[in-house]
C-alpha cells in the first residue's frame, strides 16, 4: 500500500514517490503536481491528466498559485473524480 493522505472523498496528497502506487489505487483522474523544479509529470498515462501547477520553496506570495491549486483539486471533487496532489 502507498503513503498517502485522503484530505477529502476522492482528494489525495503524497510524495513523489507514491504518485504511481495511490493514482493507481485511487483510479485518479487527475495528478496536480506542485512541485517547481520538474516540467515532466512522475507518470506518463494517457487516462490520467496532468495539472502542473509549481509552488516555489521559500518564496512569497503564491497565494494565486495555492488558489489554483485549490480550485482544480475542487472542480475534481465537485464532479466526483479523484485527483492525487504531490
Amino acid at each position: 500500500m502507498a503513503n498517502y493522505q485522503k484530505l477529502l472523498e476522492g482528494i489525495f496528497m503524497c510524495g513523489q514517490e507514491d504518485v504511481k502506487s495511490a493514482a493507481e489505487e485511487e483510479h485518479a483522474a487527475a495528478i496536480i503536481d506542485l512541485r517547481a523544479e520538474t516540467v515532466e509529470p512522475v507518470m506518463h498515462d494517457d487516462r490520467i491528466e496532468w495539472i502542473h501547477i509549481p509552488l516555489v520553496d521559500g518564496v512569497p506570495n503564491q497565494t494565486e498559485k495555492l488558489k489554483e491549486a485549490v480550485n482544480a483539486a475542487s472542480a475534481f471533487h465537485k464532479e466526483r473524480k479523484t485527483a492525487i496532489l504531490h
